[in-house]
This record gives structure tokens, C-alpha cells and sequence, in this order.
């Protein structure tokens, strides 16, 4: 009911689930990430979260089990950031040599549109939505029209294409 009253305009629901569900979100996301200030960060987008999808709420969930979802994915979500990294970095080290003069601060931002060129149009897009603009699987899925579970075979269908192709795995 809180829920209802938050994406109707109620800030005060907004302050009683923040309440409510603060302490438990924290400690949700204490026991998965170890890391105090990623912890910190991933609390905020949990409400971050909760805000900008408080008008999709349906009155009929179980608002503990919408709002535990949120932060189910934001961890995960985290978790395989985390797992990516070496990846992005074994890319990027390898085919970013032979730039002429590359700023440091570009190969550990972006994979290289040449790479990038290599995948078909929609994974390229989740791909750089992914890596380069560093959203998650929600926010691409509503930038491309489609779902979030799309989204993430996109994304792993194109990372596969990408180490099949420069001879990393088949």
C-alpha cells in the first residue's frame, strides 16, 4: 500500500518504506559484496532504483519481494562488473597497441569500436551500453525495447563472438 501511495506522490510512504526496508537492503547487500563503499553505492541505487521504477509497481506484488528483487539484481549486477573487468582489460591491452599515441585513461573506458565492429548491430549496442556507458541490464532493456534477460544474451552472445574472433576461445 505504501508503494501505491509513493508513485501516486506520497513522499511520506517514500520515508516509511526507506524506514522499513533500509537496515534489511543494508544488510542484504553486506553479506553478498565485501567491499564497505561498493556496498554503499549499490544501497543508493537500490532507492535510486526503487524511485524510478515506482510507477511500473503493480499493486498485487508482495512490495518485500519487488523491493528484495531490486536488490538481488543490483548485487548481481555488481558481481559480474567485478567478474568482467579482467576482460575488458585482456581486450583492451592486446588490440589498443598499435594506436598511435592512446590515452590510458581511453583503453581502460572503452572497447575499441574496431572490436566492436565485429559484432551485429544489436549486440554492438548492448555491448557499449554495457561497458561504455556502464548501465545495467534494466536500463539497457528499456534503451533497446526488449528485456532485460535479452539484454544479457546480447551481451554474453556478443562477448563470446568477441574471444571467438580474436582467438581467445571457441
Amino acid at each position: 500500500m505504501l508503494m501505491v501511495q509513493y508513485a501516486a506522490g506520497d513522499e511520506k510512504a517514500f520515508t516509511e518504506l526507506y524506514g522499513r526496508y533500509r537496515s534489511r537492503a543494508f544488510g542484504y547487500l553486506s553479506k553478498r559484496i565485501n567491499d564497505p563503499r561498493t556496498v554503499d553505492e549499490l544501497f543508493q541505487q537500490v532507492f535510486f532504483k526503487l524511485h524510478r521504477s515506482r510507477e511500473i509497481y503493480q499493486s498485487d506484488q508482495i512490495f518485500s519481494t519487488w523491493f528484495f528483487t531490486i536488490c538481488r539484481n543490483v548485487a548481481i549486477d555488481e558481481l559480474r562488473r567485478k567478474q568482467r573487468a579482467p576482460l575488458n582489460v585482456e581486450l583492451e591491452e592486446e588490440h589498443l597497441e598499435d594506436r598511435s599515441a592512446p590515452d590510458k585513461a581511453t583503453q581502460t573506458q572503452d572497447l575499441p569500436r574496431a572490436i566492436l565492429a565485429l559484432l551485429p548491430e544489436r549486440q554492438r549496442k548492448a555491448v557499449r551500453m554495457k561497458f561504455e556507458e556502464d548501465l545495467d541490464f534494466g536500463e539497457i532493456a528499456t534503451k533497446l525495447n526488449t528485456t532485460s534477460e535479452n539484454v544479457r544474451q546480447l551481451v554474453s552472445r556478443g562477448l563470446r563472438k568477441l574471444k571467438t574472433r580474436l582467438g581467445k576461445g571457441k
